[in-house]
């Protein structure tokens, strides 16, 4: 398994949580919409790309880590110390919303 493989995917999963941490966590409303896609072409991607192999080698709790210094960076957000969500819950797919700001 190649190592651009694993990063790809590791990538894939890291801007998934960061986009689910924003859509969970802040009450910002105008960039839903956009967090939402995002969600879902991450979902896409890694959908496209995993294998079990590849699963095996991903660390959730890293790539948390990860997603969560840069929600941080842009947001005062109180966010868990652990990841909250687990692979099945990160690749659960959103209901079809769009939100209008009024």
């Amino acid at each position: 398994m190649g190592k651009e493989q694993i990063h790809a995917v590791s990538s894939s999963i890291k801007r998934l949580i960061e986009n689910k941490l924003k859509l969970d966590y802040s009450s910002n409303i105008y960039p839903r919409n956009h967090w939402q896609t995002e969600i879902n072409n991450s979902q896409d991607e890694i959908e496209r790309r995993l294998t079990q192999t590849l699963f095996n080698k991903i660390d959730i709790d890293k790539e948390y880590e990860r997603a969560k210094r840069l929600v941080l960076s842009e947001y005062q957000l109180d966010l868990p110390n652990k990841c909250p969500y687990s692979f099945e819950d990160l690749m659960q797919r959103l209901p079809n919303q769009l939100i209008i700001n009024n």
